[in-house]
């Protein structure tokens, strides 16, 4: 079984895990974020998470995802997936926020 880890993008909850040293993100949580239905068949596979199957979609399903889709909201999206969602996972094997991230989050919610 694997573990999901959850963070978030324009507070939209995003569940991803890794599997066989890739990482996958639930696919109705990336549909969510795009408003659409991702037709990327060859990028999709079920898998165990927190003993719950999930639907979800490669890495590079993502990328290929919000490539496909010309919005300045996609761009943003994409931005933020590669050069600060995935480099965390690699690094921290979550998402985790830097302390000046968390004390400004703390700040928006109070």
């Amino acid at each position: 079984m694997n573990k999901g880890i959850e963070f978030s993008y324009k507070e939209k909850q995003i569940t991803a895990t890794v599997w066989e040293q890739q990482i996958w993100f639930s696919l109705s949580d990336i549909e969510n974020i795009f408003d659409c239905s991702a037709a990327l068949p060859d990028e999709k596979t079920s898998i165990n998470v927190d003993g719950h199957l999930l639907k979800t979609i490669s890495e590079f399903g993502v990328y290929r995802l919000s490539t496909s889709i010309d919005s300045e909201a996609a761009k943003n999206f994409r931005e933020w997936f590669v050069g600060d969602a995935i480099l965390r996972i690699r690094k921290y094997g979550c998402y985790k926020l830097s302390i000046a991230e968390e004390k400004e989050q703390i700040i928006k919610e109070i």
